[in-house]
């Protein structure tokens, strides 16, 4: 089915024939005018005039121009321009008068032109009246030029009347409920002209017309998809008196209801609807000349009673249902788009109508509104079958088959994202693309206009208003809406609003919240930006508030930091922070890091710090810089222990383990000591990020093995407040098991990480085999070069995570694993890669002997390597200041605490360890201890 944009197929505008010299508004004329069709322009005779600056000007001529020569009370004018400010009558009418001079100055700045040759606001019976003429106001020469084009005098030509159309209507204006009924009616009296143009030479203006309202939209084609699910859940003509299709713009009502139809084989008499419908007379000549077209002709035309004269409306409905009657042959009479109609007569008219309608004939139609309250009476009676805008919505089925219809995208990925992101709305499937096309908060250019002229359009005023300043909110309630709008009838609002089907979904879990339709939501935050017709940043400040007194903090974080709030920010940021950290939800985590401005917590260092602690673990590289930069700046206790802590990650980016080692030693110190001063919460997190952090230092260090306790002992104290945290040191633990011989543990505890690292946000859909302990336990279970190659090419999203987190330790292990797996599919050249890339980082650690040993253990060494063979002597080569730096290297020191203690330059230490490593025949610290243990068993 298409998603046709206008619920049915509709003329395109043909181009104009370019004339000889485009008409003008106002040729001749002196004083200034106005465009509307089109941007809003204004002009004199000397050329283009600036539009108002001053907002309330601008709105005050918006509104003039919508209703030109008609008065305006100073009430009306006043609620418009301030709506809910109460103030004393006097006062409202002195701050418009001097606004309503504003805009005089600006049409006339040299109070010079008559008012019967400009444009012109002149006092009328104590309001105001903007004076327009077809020479100073576009929009009336049009709707002139059309009259006489269409009455068919022959006065005029519908090229004049089309020859001024610039653009839409009202382009540019604030969107408002008279706006979007000035422009459909004009655009309705353009198609006219445009359907006129094509009336051959000779035939009747009047019946080509009436022929366009009478037909029915496209039910098969390109571009649209046969409903074989919901026909086949929609009874035969004969089962139902009345088939109602109720949904908002673009379900598709209109070419449903035509497959419907055609699918049953009987007359059809099909009525398109518009505003000029609403009107008894009109309405029932429309009917009576669709049955006529459907071969029941009523006799006469409009029925007329015994005396020759015209029936009363009121007696038209039954009459003609007598006539139906008389046939006594099947009968679908279609009423599309009943929604245009609201005069209550008609209505009643219409209940009368279908009350007295013959078996034989079924009322069909299609509405944006629910069912009228009269009709109602059949569904609940069973006459009636009631489709609803979720049996319209399009399944997966039926999004693939428009989809590859229209060759824009046939992967499976593409179906599915475009079916999540249209939510099955037909018109949106039909306009969307995949994402790399248009982001997830961009909407089509296409569908932001249908979006504006077709759903916003149609709805009430106030329910607009409504609409436009609870758009921004994710989720909502009753009592936020009312707290967020400060009004007291979004209940009220929210019933209509689901009432008619309107892109409102009811949250599954919580009863009570909603949001829009996601591509509602982004197009009517992109026009309240744009547009300037909300506060959104107060708006989110209110949210922010009311979400965080009712516990909902989450919620409110996101809020305060849209709307600034940094109050809020400060009170609620840390807990969040830390309570998303423990439960694994890194990405949001993440996302707030991002988002969070330093300075609104640069007031409240406990929750600062844990925005750094934070940061120093989940961030990128850019994120991580800024929050310690800005703890740098800000000093103090807290702070202390939390550069420390940042300082030890930095070391263990960068290869320098045994660094890390004594920073984390320092960190586990001062965090268990300092409670009272950090927090139970931040306190809990140092303690256990350092423990995580400390497994992996100690791995590097290449002086820690797979039985060793620490291992079991940083899981018990990480499990009871970070249970992911103990998830990432099974993953040490398990390569530590790996290297060491110990295939089966290392599978066991590679399970163990792979389902804590499931329960994390950023890795839900993760397999065992993405990470780099798992792709090591199954590449050892099989000798499949295709099974290897897989395996390794499924790393590859591995390294570019940690690259992008600035793990240079991390990306080491996981390119020598790719090497190794890449060596044993066969494929040399991917393997030469990673292993080049592998060994330029290896290069650059200072102190990772655990990295060099991992490279020579997946390079095929069978043996786990040892100190080398000692030789008697050899440690009296050794001076007595090596004797003693050899000494402290064991204690696990860095270079610089050596030559701390020993009250020497860190590069002396160098020195001396590199004599040390010389004389020894090693090549690491790790290397130098093992040698100096065998040497003591000779």
């Amino acid at each position: 089915m298409g998603a046709d944009t206008g619920e049915r197929e509709t003329a395109e505008a043909e181009p104009d024939p370019a004339p000889a010299r485009r008409p003008t508004v106002g040729d001749g004329a002196r004083g200034t005018r106005a465009r509307v069709l089109g941007p809003l322009a204004l002009e004199n005779e000397r050329g283009p005039l600036r539009l108002p600056s001053d907002g309330r000007v601008r709105a005050l001529l918006e509104h003039l121009l919508l209703r030109p020569n008609e008065t305006h009370s100073v009430t009306a004018l006043s609620e418009h321009l301030w709506p809910g400010q109460t103030v004393d009558v006097g006062v409202a009418a002195g701050r418009l008068q001097t606004t309503v001079s504003r805009l005089r100055r600006l049409l006339d700045p040299q109070h010079q032109v008559a008012a019967a040759t400009s444009l012109t606001v002149v006092t009328d019976r104590g309001g105001y009246r903007l004076h327009a003429t077809p020479d100073t106001l576009d929009r009336l020469a049009f709707e002139a030029a059309a009259a006489a084009a269409l009455d068919g005098s022959g006065r005029g030509q519908p090229a004049q009347a089309l020859a001024l159309w610039q653009g839409e209507p009202y382009t540019g204006f604030t969107m408002r409920r008279e706006v979007q009924t000035q422009r459909r009616r004009l655009d309705a009296l353009r198609r006219r002209l445009l359907e006129a143009r094509r009336v051959l030479p000779g035939a009747d203006l009047e019946r080509q017309l009436l022929r366009a309202k009478l037909q029915q939209p496209r039910s098969e084609g390109p571009g649209i998809v046969t409903r074989r699910r919901l026909l086949a859940a929609t009874p035969d003509a004969s089962g139902v008196d009345v088939l109602a299709v109720s949904a908002p713009a673009g379900y598709g009502k209109s070419t449903f209801v035509a497959q419907w139809v055609r699918s049953q084989g009987i007359p059809v008499a099909w009525v398109n609807l518009d505003e000029d419908d609403d009107d008894p007379s009109r309405f029932w000549s429309s009917v009576v000349h669709a049955l006529a077209a459907a071969g029941i002709p009523i006799p006469g035309g409009v029925p007329r009673d015994e005396r020759g004269s015209d029936l009363p409306p009121a007696r038209l409905p039954s009459v003609i249902a007598s006539v139906i009657g008389e046939v006594d042959s099947p009968l679908v009479l279609v009423l599309d788009d009943l929604h245009r109609l609201g005069h209550p007569t008609l209505i009643a008219q219409l209940d009368g109508f279908v009350a007295a309608l013959p078996a034989s004939a079924t009322l069909a139609y299609t509405s944006r509104r629910a069912l009228p309250p009269r009709l109602g009476r059949f569904a609940v009676a069973g006459r009636a079958r009631v489709v609803t805008a979720a049996e319209l919505r399009f399944d997966l089925a039926e999004v693939a088959e428009l989809l590859e219809a229209s060759g824009t995208c046939t992967t499976d990925d593409d179906i599915r994202q475009v079916h999540e992101r249209s939510e099955g709305w037909p018109v949106a499937v039909r306009l969307s693309r995949p994402a790399e096309d248009h982001p997830a908060d961009q909407v089509p250019t296409a569908l932001a206009r249908y979006i504006v002229d077709e759903v916003v359009a149609d709805l009430p005023t106030d329910v607009a208003t409504f609409v436009l300043g609870t758009a921004h909110l994710d989720r909502f309630s009753r009592p936020l809406c009312d707290a967020v709008m400060k009004r007291r009838d979004a209940g009220e609002i929210l019933a209509w609003l689901r009432r008619h089907e309107w892109f409102v979904v009811e949250d599954a879990i919580e009863p009570g919240w909603y949001r829009y339709h996601g591509l509602i939501a982004a197009e009517l935050r992109r026009h309240a930006r744009t547009g300037g017709a909300v506060d959104r940043q107060a708006l989110d400040r209110r949210a922010a508030r009311w979400l965080s007194t009712h516990g909902r903090g989450r919620d409110a974080l996101d809020h305060a930091v849209r709307g600034r709030d940094r109050e809020t920010v400060a009170a609620i940021a840390g807990d969040l922070l830390v309570a998303a950290a423990q439960r694994g939800e890194f990405l949001v985590a993440r996302s707030w890091l991002e988002r969070l401005d330093h300075e609104d917590l640069a007031h409240v260092p406990g929750t600062h710090a844990v925005a750094v602690v934070l940061a120093a673990v989940l961030a990128d590289q850019s994120t991580r810089l800024r929050w310690v930069r800005s703890h740098r700046r800000a000093g103090g206790a807290v702070e202390d222990v939390v550069a420390t802590f940042a300082r030890a990650l930095d070391s263990l980016r960068e290869g320098r383990s045994t660094e890390a080692v004594a920073s984390l030693d320092r960190v586990l110190r001062d965090a268990r000591s300092s409670v009272d001063v950090l927090g139970p919460d931040l306190s809990g997190l140092l303690v256990s990020s350092a423990l995580s952090n400390q497994v992996l230092a100690r791995l590097l260090q290449d002086t820690l093995r797979h039985d060793d306790e620490l291992f079991a002992r940083a899981v018990t104290l990480s499990r009871p407040t970070a249970p992911q945290i103990a998830g990432w040191i099974h993953s040490y633990w398990a390569l530590a098991a790996y290297i060491d011989g110990d295939v089966e543990m290392a599978a066991s505890l590679a399970a163990e990480f792979h389902a804590g690292r499931r329960a994390l946000d950023a890795w839900a859909d993760a397999t065992f085999e993405s990470s780099v302990i798992g792709a090591l336990i199954v590449s050892s279970r099989t000798a499949d070069p295709a099974t290897h190659r897989r395996l390794a090419a499924g790393l590859e999203p591995e390294v570019r995570w940690m690259e992008a987190q600035g793990w240079a330790t991390q990306v080491a292990v996981a390119r020598l694993v790719a090497a190794c797996l890449y060596r044993r599919a066969g494929a040399s050249v991917e393997a030469a890669v990673h292993a080049g890339r592998a060994d330029v980082l290896l290069r650059t650690f200072e102190d990772a002997p655990f990295l060099h040993r991992l490279r020579e253990h997946l390079s095929g060494a069978t043996r786990t390597p040892s100190a080398p063979t000692p030789v008697p002597g050899v440690l009296d080569t050794l001076t007595d200041r090596e004797r003693t730096v050899l000494g402290l290297l064991a204690t696990d020191r860095s270079l610089g605490q050596i030559a701390t203690a020993l009250h020497i330059s860190p590069h002396t230490v160098r020195s001396h360890t590199a004599a040390i490593y010389r004389k020894l025949g090693v090549h690491s610290r790790h290397e130098a201890i093992l040698a100096v243990r065998a040497f003591d068993d000779l």
